[in-house]
């Protein structure tokens, strides 16, 4: 069934014999079983096997009950018969089930008593998994608490100095600054979360352009110091240029994502190495800082949407959506992103991007 509202439909064109045992009855998306007052399962289709994990001989001619943990089995034994008794459509209800190897599903299910051709009175149960809709539902409630979080805190930062501002009447350097670092902060923000739509409908194009990467990184490596005293960016290279044709600004924003992250997880300060190097037919740039590190269980997942990194100097922070970005941008250049870290001894991350002259291989 796709829709319970068409159940009345359905059950008219499975009347009779043939319909319960054809292919309707087989290619059922959502799982449906047929017992007899009594409980035992006359029939079970294959949604029904695959959802809760046993064969249909393990369910033919046994007990519905067998679904349940042991202790629960006689409560729901003495349920069935009063919705069977009732002769009653059970109410749409939402549920947690284990299946047979101990793992957790949501479902959707209802109940309603029918006449079999040849069986009599039966009770049809039709079950719809509703895991990834819990599941993503969930994620979503999730996002907007973080998204809310994220967003409040420079939008406090601003309303605070701009009222300091407004309490003193004459202009002050320092509140000003603050406004306009936060407002940036918030802009890069909205950004991400645009460019994160773009991406899931496949509409973040790159704008290619003759660029020279080295130019590009220091001066980009150069911004970042001129705002982080705390730290010595050192940039490095070993040719005065690097020419390729790659979009300049998504460059940029793959770079200034790289040195922010390095500097956030480095509290304490120190170095952070910038490098711009050839590797073969490829371009290579690599940002390491002697930061805290990164926990070896994220490395495999600190690319992902909405991952929120812990760090071992540092909790989770952000949309967790920068680095995803990242990578997309990356990759949509035709090159690769990674990672090493080693706690205590800070994280590299690199990409490569394909040069001009092996554009081929991604055009």
């Amino acid at each position: 069934m796709t829709d319970w509202l068409r159940e009345r439909e359905w059950l008219e064109a499975m009347d009779g014999e043939a319909g319960w045992t054809g292919l309707a009855w087989e290619s059922a998306p959502d799982a449906m079983v047929l017992s007899d007052p009594d409980g035992v399962v006359l029939m079970a289709n294959p949604a029904y096997c695959e959802l809760y994990g046993y064969s249909r001989e393990e369910v033919v001619d046994h007990s519905f009950t067998i679904i349940f943990p042991p202790a629960q089995r006689d409560a729901a034994l003495e349920h069935y018969r009063a919705v069977f008794a009732g002769h009653e459509r059970t109410p749409t209800h939402e549920t947690r089930i284990v299946r047979k190897d101990g793992t957790e599903r949501f479902v959707q299910a209802r109940a309603v008593v029918v006449s079999h051709e040849r069986r009599g009175r039966v009770l049809l149960s039709i079950i719809r998994d509703i895991t990834e809709r819990r599941t993503s539902e969930r994620l979503q409630r999730e996002f907007l608490a973080l998204a809310s979080h994220e967003l409040k805190n420079p939008l406090a930062a601003i309303s605070g100095f701009a009222q300091l501002l407004q309490r003193r009447g004459i202009y002050d350097e320092r509140a000003t600054a603050r406004i306009i670092s936060q407002a940036a902060h918030m802009d890069r923000l909205l950004d991400d979360l645009l460019d994160v739509a773009r991406l899931e409908s496949g509409q973040l194009d790159i704008t290619r352009a003759p660029m020279d990467l080295v130019e590009v990184v220091r001066a980009c490596t150069e911004q970042v110091q001129a705002q982080a005293q705390a730290h010595t960016l050192r940039f490095e290279t070993a040719t005065e240029q690097l020419e390729g044709s790659w979009d300049t600004l998504r460059l940029r924003q793959v770079l200034d994502n790289l040195l922010s992250n390095a500097i956030k997880y480095s509290p304490d300060g120190g170095e952070i190495t910038v490098r711009v190097e050839e590797a073969g037919h490829d371009a290579r740039v690599s940002v390491r800082d002697r930061g805290a590190g990164i926990l070896p269980e994220a490395l495999s997942l600190i690319f992902d949407r909405f991952y929120r990194t812990e760090h071992a100097a540092a909790g989770p922070e952000g949309f967790g959506i920068g680095l995803y970005v990242a990578k997309s941008i990356v990759e949509l250049h035709g090159g690769r992103i990674a990672v090493t870290s080693e706690l205590g001894h800070g994280s590299t991350f690199s990409f490569t991007l394909p040069t001009s002259e092996d554009l081929t291989r991604v055009l």
